[in-house]
């Protein structure tokens, strides 16, 4: 148990050195602790083990939230319709909200603005719009699929923490 908690609390502690707020028993992988910033803010409970996070915008994952291995989260593009150049667009800030879960490689483009309470991105989905309220998405571009009528009033983070061993969390 005492491994488990070290093994998650190093990426933790680094994020929040970097400026993000973390909540309590988030389990960040490497590449998102290593390489965020003050844009960041993590609710409780969360699992975040993408394999990049564009932190030059505001991103706000709350409580509850699960994404898997391989997802890309994008916050700016380009301008395409000068011939000169391409200034860079900005999108704007991120909301994912509780509940959510983006399965592994999926992509999230910078035009969406809120994924919401209880939505689902399936694996290797390519979202390009904001979602509703649980939704589940898949494809490329993502649509809806269907509503799903799951309420998961909780997750089991703290299982994989080692048994619920989370002082100082």
């Amino acid at each position: 148990r005492v491994f488990n908690y070290i093994k998650y609390a190093i990426p933790r502690s680094i994020a929040r050195i970097r400026g993000a707020q973390i909540g309590k028993r988030t389990i960040l992988s490497w590449e998102v602790a290593l390489n965020c910033n003050e844009k960041l803010c993590v609710g409780d409970d969360c699992i975040i083990n993408a394999a990049y996070v564009d932190n030059r915008d505001r991103i706000t994952i709350k409580d509850n939230v699960i994404i898997n291995s391989g997802v890309e989260i994008l916050r700016l593009s380009h301008y395409i319709d000068n011939t000169s150049v391409h200034p860079t667009r900005f999108y704007g800030e991120l909301t994912i909200c509780s509940y959510s879960w983006i399965a592994t490689g999926a992509k999230i483009l910078p035009s969406v603005k809120n994924i919401k309470a209880g939505s689902i991105v399936g694996a290797y989905s390519v979202l390009v719009s904001s979602t509703e309220e649980d939704g589940v998405y898949s494809g490329n571009p993502a649509i809806k699929i269907r509503t799903h009528n799951s309420r998961f009033s909780e997750l089991v983070v703290t299982s994989q923490m080692g048994g619920g061993f989370d002082p100082l969390l």
